[in-house]
């Protein structure tokens, strides 16, 4: 039997990448050891492989001994998704789930009472994030009409390299060429960082590329047939998105709690400024930043489709801003049947850039006061967020484990968490068949 030692360098910012750098190399005084067995397998107290998939044994800290069945019927294994619909459970896939039990066990949070919530998460991120198979559903671990061996047909093949381009990605990766071109991948791997790994978070995402993929074709067809208009969005729309979601991800991610943090942001916000000074012809801050207000409150408020006036398909060279801008919301008419989370996602975001942007060339702030007045812009955008209706069908324990997750990833300001909490008592309170509110205490999330 020989033994063979695991490196890992990370490449990529996504779920799995991030995933696997902590458990190779951020677990120095840990060792973990797999097993590959045959079906054949038992364990110590005698129960066969074939009936648990794999088996993280954390018995023995610091080692942790995983079990996997390496046999062909790995392939056939299956677990339950939403409506006790199977699901495929690869090897890959099974891996992820033992190997989530192990990080948990190494860093003290796993749940020992109930541990296959924790897994089934990280499972499902990674199934998020290799597109080709159905999220399972914590629910309903363990129940036999749709778990066991044998029940499912082998997984769909996995997409070849490089994956098409996702749908959430279409005016990025024109603006920038491709999606495989850098900035297009920091989107997604923002976005994978965040709302992608709950089942909240991909139900807001359901509900954004609803709306969003009405009226991006639109844009990127006009933009292929323009490298004028490509180049407007990427410096008016798409690059500004970026900056803001990049200063979003400092501030939740403990920006919050340095003093230093203004420091950081001005130093990215001030070379944008001399980016767009330099590049974006007709460029005038204020008139900018009011089109941007106008837009977004028109948007908000389904009262722009008679305000804002038609534009042609195609803008010409000299072509400012402001068309710019109005010809994204011209677009945003004909495509979108409504403007939710398109709103909250894409143009209150862009309300905040440019007047973050307003305020530091108006030098009526100091660099305190303009930290305090970004944040104040940021929570407040953060406690609006669209909480989508799936909500009330999750189970009282999904909502626990998937409220905790975003705890840790997104909501990771008390205070945001408590305003989020009060919306949540407000709109599902009367909606759900547990007592929310003692939930909501329990992650974290106020609710008094």
């Amino acid at each position: 039997m020989g033994t063979n030692y695991i490196t890992y360098e990370t490449r990529g910012g996504g779920f799995a990448q991030n995933f696997l750098d902590k458990i190779v190399n951020h677990t120095p005084d840990n060792e973990i050891v797999l097993w590959g067995v045959d079906s054949t397998f038992h364990l110590d107290d005698g129960t066969p492989i074939t009936s648990v998939f794999g088996w993280t044994d954390w018995r023995r800290l610091p080692e942790i001994h995983i079990f996997l069945d390496v046999s062909g019927s790995g392939m056939r294994y299956c677990a339950c998704a939403a409506g006790k619909n199977p699901t495929s459970m690869p090897p890959f896939v099974m891996l992820a789930h033992e190997l989530s039990h192990a990080l948990h066990a190494i860093n003290g949070t796993l749940n020992l009472s109930n541990p296959e919530p924790q897994a089934i998460a990280d499972e499902n991120a990674i199934r998020t994030q290799r597109g080709v198979l159905p999220l399972r559903d914590p629910t309903l671990y363990g129940n036999p009409t749709c778990e066991g061996l044998g029940t499912c047909t082998p997984p769909p093949p996995t997409p070849p390299a490089p994956p098409p381009p996702p749908p959430d990605c279409f005016v990025a990766s024109a603006a920038y060429g491709s999606p495989l071109a850098i900035k297009v991948q920091m989107f997604r791997r923002l976005r994978d960082a965040f709302l992608r790994r709950s089942i909240i978070g991909n139900a807001f995402f359901a509900n954004f590329y609803a709306e969003y993929n009405g009226f991006s074709r639109l844009v990127v067809a006009d933009m292929r047939a323009s490298q004028e208009l490509k180049i407007n969005v990427s410096k008016v729309v798409v690059d500004p998105l970026l900056s803001f979601f990049t200063i979003f991800h400092l501030y939740v991610r403990g920006g919050w709690k340095r003093i230093d943090f203004w420091i950081e942001v001005e130093s990215l916000l001030r070379n944008d400024l001399g980016e767009l000074e330099r590049s974006v012809i007709g460029f005038e801050l204020n008139r900018v930043h009011s089109a941007v207000v106008q837009i977004c409150e028109h948007l908000s408020h389904r009262a722009y489709a008679t305000s804002l006036p038609r534009l042609p398909a195609v803008l010409r060279a000299d072509s400012d801003p402001i068309s710019v801008l109005t010809y994204l919301a011209d677009k945003v008419v004909v495509g979108a049947a409504s403007t939710e989370y398109l709103t909250w996602a894409v143009f209150r975001p862009l309300t905040m850039y440019w007047s973050i942007l307003v305020e530091i060339t108006a030098d009526r702030m100091s660099g305190k006061e303009l930290g305090r007045y970004l944040g104040t812009l940021l929570e407040d955008w953060l406690a609006a967020f669209p909480i989508p209706s799936e909500f009330r069908g999750l189970s009282e324990e999904t909502a626990h484990v998937d409220l905790a997750m975003l705890a840790e990833t997104v909501f990771t300001i008390p205070a945001v968490r408590q305003r989020v909490g009060e919306r949540l008592l407000n709109a599902f309170m009367t909606k759900v068949p547990y007592d929310l509110r003692s939930l909501l205490r329990s992650v974290g999330y106020g609710g008094s």
